[in-house]
């Protein structure tokens, strides 16, 4: 059982160089940032639905 303590110390070493790894994925995000404006075009989606509602708006005049 000792033996497997022992081991636990050697992912702690490995382990303090995973920090530095946590860096260089913090700039990939960077890079994730374009997924961002993928997000955007949701909103016009609602903007398309907003125009579809103003459009039968006028469509409701004409009758009157």
């Amino acid at each position: 059982m000792t033996e497997k303590t022992a081991s636990h110390p050697a992912p702690a070493a490995t382990a303090t160089p995973l920090p530095p790894l946590n860096q260089r994925n913090v700039r990939p995000t960077a890079q994730v940032s374009p997924r961002v404006p993928q997000r955007t075009p949701a909103p016009v989606r609602r903007g398309a639905a907003a125009d579809a509602t103003a459009s039968s708006k006028p469509r409701k005049g004409p009758p009157k």
